[in-house]
């Protein structure tokens, strides 16, 4: 018997239909079609927003350069591991759909949507509340369309594991639960080999959730004693280089609620708990696909050496690049340090105060007040102090390990994931939103579960025809479709990172027509921007025989179909390539009288504000002051190569 799946407890479910209250197939049909408009709406810039920093520009022309030269990381520059261009090889090799954004953005909408029917499936399967399930699949459409800002971006493929991984979690009807825990190692080795720290995150709380699930011994102790510990300076270790930039207090908030969240998980006392093959297993599952990954990249002639530079080495100066914390302030780490007491006060007092139906009110309103917090304002930080909340046990739990490792892992999953949007608080915060969005669904069933027990004590016919599952479920589903219909009308920048690239880029209403630009005839684009667009790519077809960009605006390459000097491109590349490769791109610009580059000040100050230490750059300082200026749209200055001869045709 599930103690997640309501469905198994007949007395009580969440979707018994009652003569007193009913809920027909029409109020479920009509959930499924909100559902499905709020996502259609919350799609829509994923066809009118393009980033004016440019990292899906970045993504195409290095995968771009992947599928045609190969070579990662010596000839072919990525901050990224093997596994996200194995992901997108299925659709850019083996179906062989053009390197575009167009392709590109159907790819991503490929993963998103994936995603979030993964959401639907998992939060299903532990409510039986089809409203439960629609709303958490809008949720996830909701907090993943951070991908819209940058199509193509590995944290697509990120989203898609997170929610693969979620479903692996759930206990198996066919009795092979050692295969799913097999295939959870492969997918903390698929996450590590996509993105190195999201990995380690990902490989913590499964570890962390496996050991807690074992029988008492020295292995159980041994185990909790490494996760506790990383949970207590993991954090730290991460971001203490950084605390002089604003990151003090993030720090703090994740070692508070991680210690915390932690804890409260070992705390839990299981009568049926997990062999120790289960740990073995997902060691297994690790070990095997770190070695398919290996042996991958091997086969295509990259070194093991070239494959640690840049799955870890590289990763680890991306902090001196570019940087923007995630904002915590003061209240909100004394909030966690607050609740992580009252945690432990209620973890001393016994099980009267968790029997409470006041305790289930507090869990129902934890749950629902977090799914606001996530998918409207994406306030993590406000969330990830309340997660212990679902390791509280209830009066209506049976502790199999089965059955509580979903509970325990995507607990862990938040609490691990809160510390991905280190060191740039963008998009990031969107994708960690998604596991603690999961969580308070599992929240708010477990309040709502209580409170229906507590109610059957008066009236079992009042309890059954108590159908919170579906008011509150259905009102997060309108609030969800309302607001992404607003801002799909509107198109607002509504998060701190938007206001950042607000700067650079204007927020519109709804574009009238295709941009027409090569690629990308399904995006579209304010009038007087597409037109600028085309006019630089035309001009650059016409005349550029290479094109180099400062910073890294890699979607003129495509858009004009002429190619970068060489395979090294980054869209921060004053900072995030060594001096030794920028001299390589030097030497190829100087020795191509047909080389053309494209010069935007403001962007070089977004991704650095030290105007003398960038023109100190010899790659930097020849573009900036030897290649004379022959055209300007806007803030786009085209130079060329000074010994051009040949004339500039318009």
């Amino acid at each position: 018997m599930d103690p997640l799946d309501l469905s198994h407890q007949p007395e009580l479910p969440l979707n018994s239909a009652s003569s007193g209250i009913r809920f027909s197939n029409l109020w479920a049909a009509l959930a499924v079609l909100v559902t499905v408009i709020g996502a259609l709406a919350t799609a829509v810039p994923l066809l009118t927003q393009f980033s004016a920093y440019d990292d899906e520009g970045y993504m195409l022309v290095s995968l771009a350069h992947y599928v045609n030269v190969g070579h990662l990381y010596t000839l072919t520059f990525s901050q990224y591991g093997p596994f996200y261009y194995y992901a997108q090889g299925i659709f850019f090799q083996f179906l062989h759909l053009p390197v575009t954004h167009d392709m590109g953005r159907l790819v991503t909408l490929i993963y998103w949507v994936a995603a979030s029917l993964l959401a639907v499936v998992f939060v299903y399967r532990l409510s039986k509340s089809l409203f439960f399930a629609c709303a958490a699949g809008l949720c996830c459409m909701v907090a993943g369309k951070v991908v819209c800002s940058e199509p193509g971006h590995p944290q697509q493929v990120v989203l898609a594991l997170y929610l693969v991984a979620v479903c692996l979690s759930l206990p198996s009807s066919s009795g092979r639960n050692n295969l799913r825990l097999f295939l959870l190692g492969c997918a903390g080795a698929a996450m590590a080999f996509t993105k190195v720290n999201v990995g380690v995150f990902f490989v913590a709380g499964l570890a962390h959730a496996i050991f807690c699930l074992l029988a008492p011994g020295r292995l159980r102790s041994i185990g909790l004693a490494m996760t506790l510990t990383y949970a207590a300076a993991g954090p730290w270790m991460l971001m203490h280089a950084s605390f002089n930039h604003g990151f003090r207090s993030y720090c703090l908030l994740a070692t508070v609620a991680g210690i915390v969240t932690f804890a409260c998980c070992a705390k839990l006392r299981l009568s049926n708990p997990l062999p120790l093959q289960a740990a073995l297993y997902s060691a297994t599952g690790l070990l095997t696909g770190t070695a398919l990954v290996v042996a991958a990249t091997s086969l295509q002639g990259m070194s093991l050496r070239s494959l640690v530079w840049g799955v870890i080495l590289n990763a680890l100066h991306q902090p001196n690049l570019f940087y923007f914390p995630l904002p915590v302030s003061q209240l909100n780490w004394m909030a966690a340090v607050i609740l992580a007491a009252v945690v432990i006060g209620l973890k001393t007092s016994g099980q009267s105060v968790t029997e409470s139906p006041w305790f289930d009110l507090l869990r129902c309103a934890a749950g629902a007040g977090s799914i606001l917090l996530l998918t409207l304002r994406f306030e993590i930080q406000w969330v990830v102090p309340l997660l212990p909340l679902t390791v509280l046990p209830g009066p209506h739990w049976r502790l199999d390990a089965r059955t509580t490792f979903p509970r325990l892992f995507v607990t862990c999953m938040a609490a691990t994931q809160f510390l991905e949007p280190y060191p740039v608080a963008g998009s990031q915060v969107g994708i960690a939103a998604v596991p603690m969005t999961l969580w308070a669904f599992l929240c708010l069933t477990d309040g709502l579960q209580g409170l229906r027990q507590f109610s059957s004590r008066y009236s079992q016919d009042f309890a059954k025809a108590l159908r919170l599952d579906a008011l509150i479920g259905g009102a997060i589903i309108v609030l969800c479709a309302g607001t992404s219909a607003a801002h799909a009308i509107h198109l607002r920048p509504r998060s701190a990172w938007a206001a950042l690239k607000s700067r650079t880029l204007p927020a519109s209403n709804f574009p009238p027509a295709s941009t027409g630009l090569k690629g990308s005839e399904w995006l579209h684009l304010p009038l007087e921007q597409a037109g600028q667009f085309r006019s630089i790519a035309r001009v650059i077809s016409l005349n550029c025989g290479i094109l180099f960009t400062m910073p890294g605006m890699y979607s003129f390459n495509i858009w004009s179909a002429i190619p970068t000097p060489n395979g090294w491109n980054h869209d921060g590349w004053m900072g995030g390539i060594s001096l030794d490769r920028q001299a390589e791109i030097l030497n190829i610009i100087k020795a191509d009288p047909q080389a053309c580059a494209i010069l935007n000040r403001n962007l070089v100050r977004f991704w650095d504000n030290d105007d003398a230490g960038v023109a100190g750059l010899p790659l930097a300082h020849y573009i900036m002051t030897d290649m004379p200026k022959m055209a300007e749209f806007g803030e786009y200055e085209i130079l060329v190569q000074p010994h051009r001869s040949s004339p500039w045709l318009q």
